[in-house]
């Protein structure tokens, strides 16, 4: 069944679909943080990605903004620090609505990354499970793009996140 069927009014023009489902299982991880750069302990969620039938392990930073349950729709983009990833729309109907402190939007991304003391509101996939993060987070992201017919800057794919 195409995704959008699930959601009359999604624009038809998505190619694929990915869906984000929470666990409600929490993690804490230590390091420094990529935000203010301080030795802290860091909460995390873990989730599970499903990409085309494909299950990715998924950690999001819980202290900070995250994306909201809603269909969100996602660009490919090549991010100057953080190599291939999504970029979740801020904006409109199938945007996340997420603003920082300041009132701009919120720049989350979907991008590759091992504990949560590395996200700043992004979510991260990977292949494996570790005690306090996930393994094979790059590797987890090219198999999500493989599985997505390939990168493709600029590309737009929907995401349902949900609890």
């Amino acid at each position: 069944m195409p995704f959008y069927e699930d959601y009359p009014t999604m624009p038809t023009d998505g190619e694929t679909a990915m869906t984000l489902t929470r666990s409600g299982v929490f993690i804490t991880s230590k390091g420094k943080d990529c935000i203010d750069g301080v030795v802290k302990e860091v909460r995390g969620e873990r989730g599970i990605l499903n990409v085309m039938g494909k299950e990715f392990h998924t950690i999001e930073r819980t202290s900070t903004m995250r994306l909201p349950v809603k269909v969100i729709e996602c660009t490919m983009i090549k991010h100057e620090s953080k190599g291939q990833c999504f970029y979740p729309r801020a904006d409109g109907e199938y945007g996340h609505g997420k603003r920082t402190d300041t009132g701009a939007w919120g720049g989350i991304l979907i991008h590759a990354a091992s504990f949560p003391h590395h996200l700043s509101g992004c979510l991260a996939p990977g292949r494996t499970i570790l005690t306090t993060g996930i393994g094979e987070s790059r590797e987890a992201l090219d198999d999500i793009f493989t599985a997505l017919g390939g990168f493709g800057e600029g590309r737009k794919v929907y995401l349902t996140v949900k609890n």
